[in-house]
């Protein structure tokens, strides 16, 4: 897990602490599929490469029921992986469990979300 972002804990003064979940790393770009899914981005943390092209390293989602969801970039053996961490109130985790068995659902057994099996490099 990454340290608490200073986004989520400046909304934590003023609504309380916050309950996370932490997700496996997918190999599939969970930044795209949350995009797709129209799910707003709050915050972003990028950097933009000699080439000129932009890499997130850290974005976080607002859902329409005020979950945070925190997806960080990690590169692992030159691939890049994305880390999921999920701030939410604990009277939301039932409609949290839900959401995300909706929502991650393609990501189940190893295929990502276009229906492809994922696979890695060793």
């Amino acid at each position: 897990m990454v340290g608490k972002p200073e986004f989520i804990k400046r909304i934590e003064e003023r609504e309380g602490v916050f309950s996370l979940l932490d997700f496996h790393r997918y190999t599939e770009n969970l930044i795209k599929y949350l995009d797709e899914k129209k799910i707003k981005r709050v915050f972003e943390k990028g950097v933009v490469s000699n080439k000129g092209k932009a890499k997130w390293e850290e974005v976080i989602f607002e859902t329409a029921q005020k979950f945070y969801f925190q997806v960080n970039t990690i590169n692992v053996n030159g691939e890049d992986e994305y880390g999921l961490t999920i701030y939410y109130k604990p009277e939301q985790f039932n409609e949290l469990i839900f959401l995300t068995t909706q929502l991650l659902k393609p990501f189940k057994d190893g295929t990502d979300y276009n229906g492809t099996t994922q696979t890695k490099n060793q």
